[in-house]
């Protein structure tokens, strides 16, 4: 057994009970190490981790020394061959891994840099995350106000700024794997940011809109705190399992809505009209079309809602003096009828729900 190989067997053994403080040395242990994979294997094996950024350290590294919290350290995890560091942090009564490309975060800060070495220590505290979640509170308060106070969202839109741009140094922005935005948690809060950067001085005008993006730093709470994460991560993993069964309700939603199309499109808008009077002679079309759209002669029930009809065998008949026309708008202000493919969807999917599904069954049994 050569002499690198021996080295590698036990920095491999003992990683497996202690950290150890990331260094310059260890990118040149780092790179010994590839050497010796791709020496061996003839390539550089990718295999999953085992302990996966944001996870809870594993026992076999607990106690945890104190003095190493918050503090660079060779990667732990011996399944991981890219070039990283991990950091070990405390946040509620548990410790968390946070992983970091050991390359040169923005092409300036080496892990080893001062600078970075503070922003990283900054990022992985748990008072840091304290202080951007008490943020928070007091943001979404203000955003409850019904006058926007433009003077603290400036103060507020700076303290994201500034927990971004920690972030971003300890971290690196884009190009390599854990740098800022490879983590889908940071996406809405650089679009957040950024937003608000866009709409400083803006009173008027189409980018106006882009204020009810302040709505969203809420949302930040869940990329700080783990249990929100854990539970948001079960929500979308799960949301995957459903895929097949959404396409086979969807599938099944459709095949009745185009159903009922054929059958109901256009019934909805049959009213009970009051006849033209008899002794009108020499009705025009225009006066004709003024009579019956004149909701004055239209039937009304107890609820002063147009009486439904239809003419078809088993449908609900006028009274005496009144005729079945199909004039006016759709039920509930036109959104409940069959009369396309879309509203047919829509009204379908109300009838699935059972959302007061049986106003809709009464108005087409007339």
């Amino acid at each position: 057994m050569s002499d690198d190989q021996a080295t590698f067997n036990d920095e491999k053994a003992v990683a497996k009970h202690q950290v150890v403080a990331y260094t310059q040395r260890s990118q040149v242990k780092h790179e010994n190490r590839h050497i010796q994979l791709v020496r061996e294997y003839g390539f550089h094996p990718r295999t999953k981790a085992s302990v996966e950024d944001g996870d809870v350290l594993p026992r076999k590294f607990e106690p945890f020394p104190e003095h190493m919290y918050g503090k660079p350290l060779e990667e732990i995890d011996t399944f991981i061959y890219e070039e990283t560091f991990c950091v070990v942090s405390k946040r509620f009564r548990k410790n968390y891994i946070h992983r970091f490309t050991g390359t040169k975060s923005l092409f300036l800060f080496y892990p080893w840099s001062p600078a970075r070495r503070v922003c990283v220590y900054i990022a992985t505290n748990q008072f840091f995350d304290y202080c951007v979640m008490a943020t928070i509170l007091f943001n979404c308060i203000f955003l409850a106000m019904t006058e926007t106070v433009e003077e603290a969202e400036y103060i507020f839109l700076a303290i994201y700024s500034i927990e971004m741009v920690i972030k971003i140094i300890a971290k690196g922005f884009l190009l390599n794997k854990y740098t800022y935005l490879r983590n889908p948690w940071n996406w809405l809060d650089f679009v957040v940011i950024t937003s608000g950067y866009a709409t400083i001085g803006m009173e008027v005008g189409n980018l106006a809109g882009l204020r009810t993006f302040r709505v969203l730093r809420a949302l930040k709470t869940v990329s700080i705190m783990p249990g929100l994460k854990t539970i948001i991560n079960a929500l979308l993993h799960s949301f995957r399992q459903l895929a097949e069964v959404m396409t086979l309700t969807i599938f099944c939603l459709m095949v009745f809505a185009l159903f009922a199309l054929q059958v109901y499109m256009g019934e909805l808008r049959n009213k009970c009209v009051r006849q033209v009077p008899t002794d009108w002679t020499n009705v025009s079309h225009t006066d004709w079309q003024i009579w019956v759209n004149d909701t004055d002669n239209w039937l009304y029930d107890e609820d002063e809602l147009p009486v439904l009809c239809g003419n078809l065998t088993g449908a609900r008949h006028c009274p005496f003096e009144y005729v079945c026309l199909c004039v006016g708008e759709n039920p509930n202000h036109g959104y409940t009828n069959f009369d396309n493919f879309m509203w047919s969807m829509l009204t379908t999917f109300q009838l699935i729900t059972l959302d007061y599904w049986e106003n809709v069954y009464n108005m087409v049994g007339f």
